[in-house]
């Protein structure tokens, strides 16, 4: 008996000391937001023994800091834009200097006068830059017990070994191409040739044993090539002046993006680059009218871009080697991909005289065989080339997915074969419900001897044989429904990310490699795949992202709705990941609320989801009121932490909403092409009936936002549905034939907006009038009994915000409660501090209003106006 005592005096003490921790904790106020950051993890060491915490406050100064993984040793670094760790170094510039942290003493070695650095790893030094081009570079050992001054440059750019530097020297009117060996800088210089202009690009082949410059075109001398062998010691020259077939009306120039990039093949000695006119083509009528034409084959109605599309660079090749020239693009097939194969390109011809009813125009693909000029393969009518053609890592391979299906044609062969009837399952979307077509899923990767190739489709990662086409599923998510992707690291060879489009990953499944777990009701995680066995790392209701691998250990960022994200650590001797670093730790002094995931079949017994999200100070036998976000899919907020604050563009932050003693519901809607505003209503309707099991929310005194897409929504909403007591919508539409026949901003058309895109209409406004007008908000304004509050900004030509302006002034004339805040210099994101500050506290005063019969602050008072004297 006494030990049953002895038992329940403990529980009771227990009890008693989690009921004084619980009393201690206070609510948030406005005054301590300022405490909140956002966290970031942008950099580690090769041995991610070091790793960058970036703080991102709202109010206050960001802060930068390296910390150590083994210790608490900690640095507070100046934010610099230019920054790398280098083995137990970190380097970064700050006013002009250029500062050497050794990491393991806390010593800092200083540069000054220099802005720019560079490293070669394989001879682990500095190359510093001055920031006065007359004075000598230096080079430096990391430790600054070796130093070597290099004479002064006008460019320079360092082989992808480290070992050698290519430079110009501009003295007395003469330019000189200078190569340095790296590995011994006291030897003077290697003279290559002089140019007669500014070197405007410097290059290198993967390899390091090929160099490259242009020159820039100027009052005396036209734009050249000259290329250079550093084993050979072989310079050429391309003079476009003395190449009969260079077009004359052409002359080389920057690429203009990254798919036109004066560039080296992976592998060979092929050259690629761009031209341009000599004279710009103007789009010219006379002084006084803008001419546009139905028929014309540039139909933008911004003449700056369709200008764009006239002169519209061409690309070249040139092998020095072997003397081969060819012009790889035209007024036709006016884009070219590069593969990693030296011998083919992509070409690409748009459809540019079909109406612009997709974001990117259906194009045709031919591979061109640069040797012969003849043609292995064409494809027709391939949708959205950026996300659907793909070249292999060694260019054996071209990827295009076309009709939903994935193709590799092998180059070697010219044989296509169809990857998507390998596989029983979908390598698209198949939850996908906008207009047009689903989006494939991506492929993996390959084999390092592109002999596999790896897919995925809804849940699982699968394997092929690109001989003996036998399939192989190497993870079981279909059974668990859990979708698990490898993790993508992302792209540091600069000869990689140069290259047009994507190129697949290289995929070696004899090493280990992670890979992302998402689960359908938000859970998320990670897995190591060895020898073909999964092995799960972490699992479960939090929202894990920002994955970073580094000689299989595994760094990433975990957050929950009432957990701030944290820096989170594994590597295979450990049995569970461990905390690196906490973010916000303040956390722990204030109450927060739950969540709730809720999920249900709606009518047509399809699966909903929406996150309750709980206020602070949630007691169950009172009532809340509640404010409900749309925006197609928002219930993946259960699983976000929420900075509480009062600077958001889109005006409503959850956590200051919560602080204020809200709920906060997130629904998942569901639509219905060629009924998306009706059916977007539907869906909230039947969501909130199911919140409406929680007692403690108030359903009369109901709060509706949305942004952009969500303000169309929201205008819709209240239009039709009076279950709301105040609104607010942001940078929405109301006019579906108007937003039809509204161009961008580039002077494109937003048909796609619609035929192919989110406002889900299958046919345009003319073969569908009636689906248009219902779904069109103004229309209604006469049903609308709720107070709404207009806002958007004035530089707005996403969703133009003329449309928020024919909806205050509709709503006005059928004499509803509407007020609209217009917002100078501000586009569809609110950019400015001050303009997301201010919407987000007058969102707060309007829900407050109506919602909690707060008093009316001014600015929402009739005739209320805060007048200035004209002599300030």
């Amino acid at each position: 008996m006494k030990y049953l005592k002895a038992l329940i005096s403990l529980m009771f003490l227990l009890c008693l000391n989690t009921v004084a921790k619980a009393q201690q904790l206070k609510p948030v106020q406005e005054t301590d937001y300022e405490r909140w950051y956002s966290v970031k993890v942008l950099k580690t060491s090769a041995d991610a023994d070091w790793y960058e915490v970036f703080k991102d406050y709202e109010n206050r100064q960001d802060s930068l800091m390296i910390r150590a993984r083994h210790s608490q040793k900690t640095y507070e670094i100046p934010l610099s834009s230019k920054r790398e760790f280098y083995k137990d170094c970190y380097v970064y510039v700050k006013d002009q200097t250029v500062n050497v942290l050794h990491l393991n003493t806390g010593t800092t070695q200083t540069y000054e006068g220099s802005t720019h650095f560079e490293y070669s790893d394989d001879l682990e030094k500095l190359l510093l830059k001055p920031k006065d081009p007359l004075k000598p570079l230096t080079y430096v050992d990391l430790d600054g017990r070796h130093t070597q001054a290099l004479p002064a440059l006008e460019s320079y750019t360092l082989s992808p070994n480290g070992k050698l530097m290519v430079g110009i020297q501009h003295v007395n009117e003469i330019r000189r191409v200078l190569l340095f060996d790296l590995q011994k800088p006291q030897q003077k210089p290697q003279v290559l040739t002089e140019v007669d202009a500014k070197a405007e690009e410097l290059i290198w082949s993967p390899d390091s044993e090929k160099l490259a410059l242009r020159t820039a075109t100027d009052s005396i001398n036209h734009s050249k090539l000259y290329y250079y062998e550093t084993k050979g010691r072989n310079l050429q020259v391309f003079d476009p002046d003395k190449i009969p077939a260079f077009p004359k009306d052409q002359e080389l120039c920057n690429g203009p993006n990254s798919q036109l990039q004066f560039i080296f093949a992976s592998t060979g000695s092929n050259l690629y680059f761009p031209s341009k006119p000599k004279v710009r083509r103007k789009v010219v009528w006379d002084k006084t009218v803008d001419l546009f034409r139905s028929r014309d084959t540039y139909k933008l109605l911004h003449t700056q871009y369709r200008e764009d599309y006239l002169n519209y660079p061409l690309y070249h090749v040139w092998n020095p080697k072997t003397g081969l020239y060819r012009t790889l693009s035209d007024s036709i097939w006016s884009r070219t991909v590069l593969t990693h194969n030296q011998d083919y390109v992509i070409r690409v011809k748009q459809h540019l005289n079909e109406p612009t009813v997709k974001i990117e125009q259906d194009v045709a693909l031919e591979v061109l065989n640069i040797q012969t000029g003849n043609v292995l393969k064409t494809v027709e009518r391939l949708e959205y080339i950026t996300s659907n053609l793909m070249v292999s890592p060694k260019g054996n391979y071209i990827n295009y997915f076309k009709d939903l299906n994935w193709y590799a044609l092998d180059l070697k062969t010219g044989k296509e074969l169809n990857l998507s009837q390998l596989i029983a399952q979908p390598l698209y979307d198949v939850d996908y419900d906008w207009t047009g077509s689903p989006e494939a899923y991506e492929i993996a990767g390959y084999s390092p001897d592109e002999t596999l190739i790896y897919l995925y489709d809804q849940y699982d990662l699968y394997q092929v044989d690109l001989k003996t086409q036998e399939v192989k599923r190497l993870t079981s998510g279909s059974s668990k429904k859990r979708s698990y992707r490898i993790v993508k690291q992302k792209i540091t060879d600069p000869f990689e990310r140069n290259y047009s489009y994507d190129t697949a990953p290289v995929l070696d499944l004899s090493e280990p490699q992670f890979l992302e777990v998402k689960g359908e009701a938000y859970e998320s995680g990670y897995a190591w795949l060895v020898n073909g066995t999964l092995k799960e790392i972490t699992y479960g209701n939090t929202h894990c992202y920002n994955p970073i691998i580094r000689n299989q250990q595994l760094l990433y960022l975990e957050e929950d709705q009432d957990l701030p994200p944290r820096l989170m650590f594994w590597e295979p001797k450990l049995e569970h990941p461990r905390v690196l670093f906490q973010s916000n730790p303040h956390y722990a002094e204030y109450t927060w609320g739950t969540a709730k995931l809720l999920k249900f079949e709606n009518a047509n017994e399809q699966p909903v989801a929406a996150a309750l999200m709980y206020p602070f100070d949630y007691n169950p036998s009172k009532k809340y009121p509640m404010v409900v976000e749309v925006y197609e899919d928002k219930a993946s907020e259960i699983n976000r932490y929420c900075n509480p604050g009062v600077v958001k563009t889109t005006g409503f932050n959850s956590s200051h909403m919560r602080s204020k003693g809200y709920f906060v519901l997130y629904p998942n809607l569901k639509y219905e092409i060629d009924n998306v505003g009706v059916s977007a209503n539907e869906s909230l309707n039947a969501i909130l009936d199911h919140s409406f099991q929680e007692q403690a929310i108030d359903t009369n005194r109901l709060g509706l936002i949305g942004y952009s897409f969500g303000g169309y929504e929201t205008n819709f909403i209240v239009t039709h549905n009076n279950r709301f007591t105040a609104a607010v919508s942001g940078g929405g539409f109301n006019d579906l034939i108007r937003r039809y026949t509204s161009p961008s901003e580039s002077g494109k058309p937003e048909f796609f907006q619609f035929e192919n895109h989110q406002s889900r209409m299958s046919k345009p406004y003319y073969a569908m009038k009636q689906a248009y007008l219902r779904n069109s908000p103004i229309l209604e304004v006469d049903n609308m009994d709720t107070p709404l509050l207009l806002f958007a900004g004035k530089e707005d030509y996403h969703v133009n915000w003329h449309e928020s302006e024919s909806f205050y002034l509709a709503l006005s004339r059928a004499q509803k409660e509407v007020s609209l805040l217009l917002y100078p210099d501000e586009a569809h994101h609110f950019v400015k501090s001050r303009a997301r500050k201010d919407i987000t506290r007058r969102v707060t005063d309007w829900f407050e209003h109506y919602l909690k019969e707060k008093s009316k602050p001014v600015w929402m008072q009739t005739n209320a106006y805060a007048y200035k004297n004209k002599r300030e």
